[in-house]
């Protein structure tokens, strides 16, 4: 969806949304294909859009402001899930993050080496913990 916006600090990159009176006759005239739109705001004051120039002019006060078109993005983005074959399993998950941990690692030691090297899974199901009962 396209949305104007207005200039409301120059070159300090503040923009808000046309809306109202003003959004709509910057749509219609768009839509037929003309170069301006000219509105009236809410306190009286009578603008005018130069959609080639890129500014508005309040025709009461002579202020130009720049202005813009951008385009925003209607959907919500959502999570596209991976094919079956495409996700790690946890003990391949383990299994590097084990493999990526360097050798002096203490995660790595209560892992126990010979456990997580030979089957992840069981590194999970019984780590390698000092007893708890002997301190």
């Amino acid at each position: 969806m396209a949305v104007w916006q207005l200039e409301v600090a120059e070159g300090e990159g503040h923009w808000l949304d046309f809306d109202g009176c003003g959004l709509d006759a910057i749509r219609a005239a768009q839509d037929a294909g003309h170069r301006a739109a000219a509105f009236l705001r809410e306190d009286g004051c009578c603008c005018v859009v130069d959609f080639e120039a890129g500014v508005r002019l309040n025709t009461d006060t002579g202020s130009v402001r720049h202005i813009r078109q951008i385009r925003r993005l209607t959907a919500t983005p959502r999570a596209v899930p991976l094919p079956a074959s495409a996700e790690p399993s946890v003990a391949t998950s383990v299994e590097r993050l084990h493999t990526s941990m360097p050798a002096s690692s203490p995660k790595r030691r209560r892992l126990g080496t010979a456990a997580a090297a030979s089957s992840p899974t069981a590194a999970i199901a019984a780590p390698a913990y000092a007893d708890a009962s002997s301190s």
